[in-house]
């Protein structure tokens, strides 16, 4: 371990933090309704951490509060995560018929402008640029994980197995026909072999409306289980493209919106006028209260206020398991991988100086120490994240099984 003083801001952190996380949480029981928003992990994707104020179709005034779940490209999060959510919303003693969701894809002003025409000559989301640029590839590695997941479920008496929940090792020996297109694309582009998986699994299609689409559906149908009938009926399941340059919700059809009066809802943050993205932070969010927390009320000095709202590029994972976390550090990865080998004129994360991992509690640190000292993270992330920020990866636990225990920050040293 190394100390993290040297870390401008990080002690300012801890002062107050647990005060300023019961003031989010009292804001979310006065809201009206609570937006458990499905996004991309991009930074330009941000949603105010306060409440908004939305006029909605019979005339009346909402106080609206958005809880931001990213997943890479904006794909479908597991069944598991939404429900996690949910579960720990209602713990902090929001009631479930508040409780909408709201599917988003994002991209520039002009890209969302053209999106219904399904060009792709405008791809401004990361992720969504790379299925571009290797669809073919990416299909057939998706298509072959579909036929090999549904067999695999269905063997196995499992419906949450996924092929993104499992070591790559167990990958390699089930389904080595698969892992070898995996292992192939992973070597022409650099990406390690765990995020080409997540990316094929979670996403659709690079085309802005098609995936939003696809995602809204596939999410709407995880609300058709039995679990969920009690919210069936008052659970909205919408869908929007997320202007990032604007900072507005643009919703396709009413029957997709949050019932607001408009079809178009800014958000009170500021619009922005360059199209790159360059962070100064990765956080990753381990467990299901540290993903429902907002950045800016955990960290407001490092994830920035909501006057420069756009400062972290976030992943999460929920389950305390070495390759859930691993899924996690794989979409990080694709942040700090255009740090610490930057693409010629690219200045896309140019200003990214660290990686920060907030855990729910102690159980998910030790989770965090197995994954750094796994294989498959000595083979295909250390070597860059050893680069950034000195080699050394942040983390704060939220002690959040521990009632009344401040957080506490350490770094963890990956230089051998």
């Amino acid at each position: 371990m190394v100390a993290v003083a040297e870390h401008s801001h990080l002690d300012l952190e801890i002062e107050g933090m647990l005060s300023r996380i019961e003031r989010y949480k009292q804001q979310l029981l006065e809201a009206d309704s609570v937006v458990i928003t499905l996004v991309c992990s991009d930074s330009r994707v941000v949603l105010p951490s306060g409440v908004q104020l939305h006029t909605m179709v019979d005339g009346s005034k909402q106080r609206v509060m958005y809880v931001g779940i990213p997943t890479i490209g904006g794909g479908v999060p597991s069944r598991s995560r939404l429900r996690g959510v949910m579960k720990t919303l209602e713990k902090w003693g929001v009631n479930p018929g508040k409780l909408k969701i709201l599917v988003t894809q994002h991209g520039d002003t002009e890209e969302i402008k053209s999106s219904h025409s399904h060009e792709a000559s405008c791809v401004s989301c990361g992720l969504r640029k790379f299925f571009s640029e290797y669809k073919t590839e990416l299909s057939q590695i998706r298509e072959e994980l579909l036929w090999w997941t549904r067999e695999y479920k269905r063997k196995t008496n499992n419906p949450k197995a996924a092929p993104d929940r499992v070591s790559l090792e167990f990958l390699d020996q089930k389904i080595p026909h698969i892992m070898s297109l995996v292992t192939e694309l992973s070597r022409q582009t650099g990406l390690p072999r765990r995020l080409i998986v997540r990316a094929a699994y979670r996403n659709t299609s690079f085309e802005m409306h098609a995936n939003l689409l696809d995602t809204w559906d596939r999410v709407g149908n995880y609300l058709l289980a039995d679990e969920f009938k009690a919210i069936f009926a008052s659970c909205v399941v919408a869908a929007a493209n997320y202007d990032h340059q604007r900072k507005e919700l643009i919703f396709p059809s009413e029957y997709a919106s949050l019932r607001t009066q408009n079809l178009t809802v800014p958000l009170a943050l500021p619009a922005r006028s360059d199209r790159i993205q360059s962070p100064e932070n990765v956080i990753v969010s381990f467990g299901e209260n540290a993903i429902c927390l907002h950045n800016g009320v955990l960290l407001p000095h490092v994830a920035g206020s909501e006057a420069r709202p756009d400062n972290v590029f976030r992943s999460a994972a929920s389950i305390p398991s070495v390759p859930t976390v691993m899924c996690a550090l794989a979409e990080a990865f694709y942040a700090v991988v255009h740090k610490v080998h930057p693409h010629g004129g690219n200045q896309n994360f140019a200003d990214l100086q660290r990686l920060i991992m907030v855990c729910d509690s102690q159980q998910h640190v030790q989770v965090l120490k197995e994954a750094v000292a796994s294989r498959e993270f000595e083979m295909d992330f250390k070597p860059t994240f050893a680069k950034l920020n000195d080699g050394q990866l942040i983390i704060l636990n939220l002690h959040s099984q521990e009632p009344g225990a401040e957080p506490t920050f350490e770094a963890l040293s990956l230089k051998n």
